[in-house]
């Protein structure tokens, strides 16, 4: 995920040349996967990381949660229901359903934001919310910008400001719903009933079925988050589990960090901890559930 200063408006790297890729604020042009349905899911992924809505990134890639998904692995079996929630665009979850082979009943993947709506204006493409109607990103062939402009860096806030302020109204019969999940995964879903493709906001209650793993890469963190939504969420989280059930908190900042509970009567008991753990590994250990 982008951390460190917020810059909302970045160079589309289409218009840089490679060597200024990592000198200047850029990031790619996620408007491939509008109309280029072939995409690698690569390339895929590399479009979908691009997209910042709800207050997070989609950042994603294959192969990133090699450990956390070994470890879900020696504990599964042909009868467990695993829950992938904050999925991104679903690339590591196809990593995962493809290392299980036939070892789980039933694979749910999960993320607040599987669609969201574009509008092309002759001033570049807008990205909406759903659910809000709101402009949340702006792609010109120059350009990408974020409406999400708290804590910028003076003036990049107020340039994205700007820079998004003739969104054209939301309007149902001209906006466009694009997915943001791989094509693969939806694809594979509909063959296989074992695995189901949901949106759900952690923020609020799992009303699904209650699953034996969770695994949550990259969502629940303070840089997203306040302390006490963290909570909110590990409380819906601890409702989804079964008695005994295993959660899965992986961070890919420098490396893989992993924080695994249990869940006991009222409370997480942490059970292994790698790389030094999450950085909530303490709020969930700390938590009273009832």
């Amino acid at each position: 995920m982008p951390l460190g200063p917020r810059i909302p408006i970045k160079y589309n790297r289409n218009c840089l040349p490679a060597f200024l890729h990592g000198l200047l604020p850029s990031i790619s042009d996620p408007r491939p996967i509008l109309h280029q349905p072939d995409l690698s899911q690569t390339e895929f992924s590399k479009c979908v990381s691009s997209v910042r809505v709800g207050g997070t990134w989609k950042t994603t890639q294959k192969f990133r949660h090699n450990t956390s998904d070994d470890l879900i692995i020696n504990w599964a079996n042909s009868k467990s229901q695993i829950l992938d929630v904050g999925a991104s665009d679903g690339v590591t979850s196809l990593d995962l359903i493809k290392k299980l082979g036939m070892k789980f009943d039933r694979y749910i993947v999960t993320d607040a934001y599987l669609t969201v709506f574009v509008m092309s204006c002759s001033d570049g493409t807008y990205f909406y919310d759903g659910l809000s109607n709101d402009a949340f990103m702006k792609v010109t062939d120059t350009f990408v910008g974020y409406a999400d402009d708290k804590d910028a860096l003076f003036p990049f806030g107020l340039i994205a400001r700007i820079f998004l302020c003739q969104a054209p109204t939301f309007e149902v019969g001209k906006a466009k719903e694009i997915s943001l999940c791989q094509p693969e995964l939806i694809a594979q879903s509909k063959v296989d009933p074992r695995l189901r493709v949901k949106e759900w906001n952690i923020l609020t209650p799992w009303a699904g079925e209650m699953v034996d793993m969770i695994k949550v890469a990259n969502v629940l963190n303070k840089h997203y988050f306040s302390n006490d939504k963290i909570k909110m969420a590990a409380r819906n989280l601890y409702r989804a589990l079964q008695p005994n059930g295993k959660l899965v908190i992986v961070e890919n900042r420098d490396k893989e960090k992993i924080s695994v509970f249990q869940k006991e009567t009222n409370k997480f008991k942490l059970i292994r901890s790698e790389n030094s753990g999450s950085e909530i590994e303490y709020l969930i250990q700390d938590l009273v559930l009832a």
